[in-house]
């Protein structure tokens, strides 16, 4: 059974699509940056955290949506290559720090903006205290938080990525009703190599042993042995993997181990798209109270 349904193929193309084209918000974004960051205030903390903040931000943003899709094509069962496997969580880990860095960009933003008077760590629409958030007005801070479980999606994933294990993708998911057959065949496996130490062992063992000196014939006997043992170890192993590359398939989740209690399990697809959706309108909603409060 695929991992994705017909329709969620059909809705994920769709919503990739529109990324494509509402990406135009990013002229958008520009525009209201100009207006409260013009170019005669260069030196300013307020335009670094504006263009080479926030912008540069949602730039890299956009690229590494991009670099996901087009790494394989994102229904794909098939198992990816260690390659393919890297680039998608480098991306996914840029993605992630960058998501999380264009709120705090934002943040400083609008706190320059209001002559906020809080410390650097009330900077932050992520503060337990929530004392930046609570000089929107209301109606704002209530369109920006929304339910809240997405800006704490965004700060659960960033600080697990940043503090503890990085976010995983795994190269393989074994199917449920070949999992058992799977499993003899990883300890077939693990006992091959088991035995393959042993016998090398045991060879060392004899050889030093021995009163006598070995001599460069002997040696080269024992290589040519453990080259053989190796090989046909490796020949038997490599039949093992094609056997269970028949119970495995491509499971495009990310995942971490770190915390046992609420375990990360995210389809990562949908989600930075659903993402950058987010961002931007976000993005849109505060830099245009900012606008609209400086008139």
């Amino acid at each position: 059974m695929p991992f994705y349904s017909d329709e969620v193929i059909k809705n994920i193309e769709e919503e990739f699509r529109l990324f494509l084209i509402d990406k135009s918000q990013y002229a958008e974004i520009a525009k209201l940056i100009s207006i409260i960051a013009p170019n005669n205030t260069l030196q300013t903390q307020l335009y670094h955290f504006a263009y080479h903040g926030l912008l540069r931000r949602i730039q890299i943003l956009n690229r590494c949506i991009e670099n996901i899709f087009s790494i394989r094509d994102f229904h794909l069962e098939t198992i990816p290559t260690d390659d393919e496997l890297s680039d998608i969580m480098i991306n996914l880990q840029c993605f992630i720090i960058n998501l999380y860095g264009t709120l705090e960009n934002l943040a400083w933003i609008y706190a320059i903006c209001i002559n906020f008077k809080g410390t650097k760590f009330d900077n932050s629409f992520f503060a337990k205290q929530e004392t930046l958030l609570n000089t929107l007005p209301e109606n704002i801070k209530t369109s920006f938080i929304g339910d809240g479980k997405w800006l704490k999606h965004v700060k659960n994933i960033r600080d697990l990525l940043a503090h503890q294990e990085p976010l995983y993708v795994p190269p393989y998911s074994v199917r449920k009703k070949q999992k058992d057959k799977w499993q003899v065949l990883e300890k077939e496996k693990w006992e091959i190599e088991n035995n393959f130490i042993k016998e090398l062992y045991e060879m060392a063992k004899v050889r030093h042993s021995s009163p006598k000196k070995t001599n460069i014939n002997e040696l080269n006997m024992a290589l040519q042995k453990h080259d053989e043992l190796e090989t046909k170890k490796n020949e038997t192993i490599s039949k093992i993997n094609a056997e269970q590359s028949q119970y495995i398939f491509f499971c495009p989740i990310l995942i971490t181990e770190t915390n046992k209690k609420t375990p990360l399990n995210i389809q990562f697809y949908p989600q930075i798209l659903i993402d950058i959706k987010t961002v931007y309108e976000k993005v849109l909603l505060i830099l245009e109270h900012i606008v609209a409060i400086k008139k």
